[in-house]
């Protein structure tokens, strides 16, 4: 695999619920949430090089992830207009109808233009994808998609609401671990967001990347697990981070720096260790 030439941001979805027509799968708190932490986003953008491309671009199936993104765009947009900041905008209508009008290739081609006529000018690009590696359906169900996987229905009905328990006796159980791997979803999860980050670098070679994603408890917990602890999904290793699943809207970066190692920076702590493949691999 070649090199990880970006850096991102993950969330957990905001709190979900029913009622709110303009954020589907959100609750009205949990609209209120998504643009709370839109603030800490906001520092991220105020934070990163100059010449930044900010993308906000992986989602899942799930309404509430992309409701979570969308507010996450706009309260970003909303704060960043307001201070006058050096910040350029290109949002997903602006995008889908340059793409209904000239076809993805050419839109993508006038978007770049667009972009590489601001080379100091950070930009942030409103742009949610869906990608499986990140989707609750590709490890904990069955092959229609609709079926949860036995033990793991069996693990939640044994500890209701209290999911950090429920992940601790995941990762301590063999047979489960075998039938859910906690490794495989956090190296899918991985080879998502290198995936998108190939997409983006395609485009935008010579532009530092920043790339955010909104996703699932269980499947962030082990792709955090993941990182802080060299590659191995444990309980301790779960326990590193606290021990307790990541909340609605709980932002995570995760950095790597010129030597390839990476800098996961979440709940005041922060990880680092190289989780680069090898040239030769």
């Amino acid at each position: 695999m070649k090199k990880i030439e970006a850096d991102y941001f993950i969330t957990r979805h905001s709190k979900p619920g029913k009622g709110v027509e303009d954020s589907p799968g959100l609750s009205e708190e949990g609209v209120e949430m998504a643009k709370g932490r839109a603030k800490a986003i906001v520092e991220l953008i105020r934070n990163s090089k100059s010449g930044s491309v900010i993308l906000f671009g992986g989602v899942t199936s799930a309404e509430r992830t992309r409701s979570t993104m969308d507010l996450y765009a706009s309260e970003t947009e909303k704060i960043l207009t307001e201070e006058s900041a050096d910040v350029s905008f290109l949002k997903a209508e602006e995008i889908k109808a340059l793409a209904n009008e000239s076809g993805y290739s050419s839109a993508a081609k006038d978007l770049v233009s667009k972009i590489n006529l601001m080379p100091e000018q950070k930009v942030v690009i409103e742009l949610p994808l869906f990608l499986k590696e990140f989707s609750m359906e590709k490890y904990l169900y069955e092959e229609d998609g609709v079926t949860v996987k036995q033990g793991w229905e069996e693990l939640l009905a044994k500890h209701g609401k209290n999911y950090s328990e429920a992940v601790k006796d995941w990762l301590s159980d063999p047979l489960l671990s075998k039938s859910v791997n906690p490794e495989e979803m956090a190296r899918g999860c991985m080879e998502g967001m290198r995936r998108l980050a190939d997409f983006a670098q395609r485009f935008l070679p010579d532009r530092p990347i920043t790339i955010g994603f909104v996703g699932h408890s269980f499947l962030i917990d082990v792709l955090l697990t993941y990182v802080a602890n060299a590659g191995k999904v444990t309980t301790e290793g779960f326990e590193k981070l606290g021990g307790d699943i990541v909340n609605e809207t709980e932002l995570a970066t995760i950095k790597f720096d010129e030597s390839g190692n990476s800098h996961l920076e979440y709940r005041g702590m922060d990880f680092a260790l190289n989780l680069q493949p090898a040239d030769s691999a």
